[in-house]
């Protein structure tokens, strides 16, 4: 893939992730506010909203694949399961070590992630069959 198509397609995967971190990141702050749940538990039901936004946008307009949807989804929410363990550990030692806020620790851990996912759903999930 040349340089271009590349720069594009994390362009477009940027743009999509954020309206994915967007809606991961209400919702968390969202059910905080109203729902007497632990912010880990939080956690996993916003980032899954992000992560089903961002298969669907990413599959339609990024990287425009429409086989094998079920097992790429799978496999995108396989990567994103990484991702969010990777964030409930991040939000473990800010929230209950550190004494961060747990609203303040999730926007700081999401920026962590989206290079990580990036990346991983680039080589796994959206590559382009070998048929």
């Amino acid at each position: 893939m040349d340089e271009g198509k590349k720069r594009r397609n994390f362009i477009i995967y940027a743009i999509i992730g954020i309206s994915g971190a967007t809606l991961d990141y209400l919702t968390f702050v969202a059910m905080m506010k109203w729902l007497p749940l632990h912010y880990l538990l939080n956690n996993a039901i916003s980032t899954s909203l992000g992560i089903t936004n961002n298969f669907f946008l990413n599959a339609h307009f990024n990287f425009g694949v429409r086989d094998l949807m079920i097992r790429r989804f799978i496999s995108f929410y396989s990567v994103g399961l990484i991702g969010m363990a990777v964030a409930s550990g991040l939000l473990l030692v800010m929230v209950d070590l550190m004494g961060f806020i747990p609203e303040i620790s999730k926007l700081v851990v999401i920026f962590v992630i989206v290079v990580l996912q990036y990346n991983l759903n680039k080589r796994i999930s959206f590559r382009q069959s070998q048929s």
